[in-house]
């Protein structure tokens, strides 16, 4: 299995984690930083929702609602987040 083959999704978050730090750290407070910072989270989020309705799609029983929720959650959480920037 490797090194770090139990561990990979914290290794991958661990290195995902870092890379968006050196990048905010070494640059310059931009609108490029900022945009950058907005565009990396909005993909996140993107790619975590994706994830949840993919489980909810194929898991069975509990699990299914289990997912469902979370990705239900998720849509709240983004729109309470949006509902402050829009008027």
């Amino acid at each position: 299995m490797g090194g770090l083959g139990r561990f990979r999704w914290f290794a991958t978050a661990g290195g995902v984690s870092l890379a968006f730090a050196a990048v905010c750290l070494a640059a310059q407070r931009s609108a490029g930083l900022t945009a950058f910072s907005d565009i990396f989270v909005f993909v996140a989020m993107l790619v975590a929702g994706g994830i949840m309705v993919a489980n909810a799609m194929i898991r069975p029983g509990r699990e299914r609602w289990f997912w469902g929720l979370m990705a239900a959650g998720l849509v709240g959480v983004l729109r309470s987040g949006t509902a402050q920037e829009c008027p």
